[in-house]
């Protein structure tokens, strides 16, 4: 059997579509993960080396798969976090504490309810 230019051809192309398909899967199935830092600064892109200083800012920026790190501290809250973007059953975003203990500080807000151990919002 002999092999011509057109079938070694068509076989790359066809390995380089499943590859581009699982580079997008592996995109849209993890998304991105975030951080914010009491040093941060909602001016900055979020990073590890450049966090975000609130996570009222973080929770508009993030998407369905993504995840937002907090680092530990007390982190003065004082309006309510709106969470407006949803996840999707599949995709969910992810509020998490990084490390140490994280405090969302709402004692200037009157009603606190907490969402869980490490969010606290009106």
């Amino acid at each position: 059997m002999t092999i011509d230019g057109k079938q070694i051809h068509r076989f790359i192309s066809a390995i380089g579509v499943l590859f581009a398909a699982s580079v997008v899967q592996l995109d849209v199935a993890w998304g991105a993960t975030y951080y914010v830092d009491i040093s941060g600064s909602n001016a900055n892109a979020g990073t590890p080396t450049s966090p975000w200083a609130t996570v009222q800012h973080a929770v508009t920026r993030v998407f369905p798969g993504d995840t937002i790190l907090i680092n530990p501290g007390t982190y003065q809250v004082n309006q309510t976090i709106y969470i407006t973007r949803a996840g999707t059953s599949a995709q969910g975003i992810s509020i998490r504490g990084n490390g140490g203990r994280v405090v969302l500080d709402g004692s200037t807000l009157d009603g606190l309810t907490y969402l869980s151990k490490n969010i606290i919002t009106r």
